[in-house]
């Protein structure tokens, strides 16, 4: 697929420098920024898409692991422990 897009001036210099200062073609730098841009919506839609999946999971079974359990297996294991992992448990809604 071919694309043509007009850069103003100031955009089209910022461009070549940068390309050059990376070693690559204009081309090639403005396709790693696409791309760059476009995935970061598409990982927000999947962290989105995870976080409603697990909201949905703790409305329906009401099971959940308190923050203060969470931290202190977290903070145990950056110590190099291995502690069991905390339980979930019932919570109100």
């Amino acid at each position: 697929m071919t694309n043509s897009q007009h850069l103003d001036d100031d955009l089209a210099i910022r461009v070549a420098r940068a390309a050059a200062h990376d070693g690559q073609t204009q081309h090639d730098l403005m396709l790693e920024v696409v791309s760059h841009d476009i995935k970061q919506p598409e990982r927000d839609r999947r962290f989105q898409g995870l976080a409603e999946q697990r909201w949905a999971k703790l409305v329906e079974t009401g099971m959940s692991i308190a923050w203060d359990d969470a931290k202190a297996w977290l903070l145990a294991r950056a110590e190099g422990e291995n502690p069991p992992p905390p339980v979930p448990r019932r919570i109100s809604l």
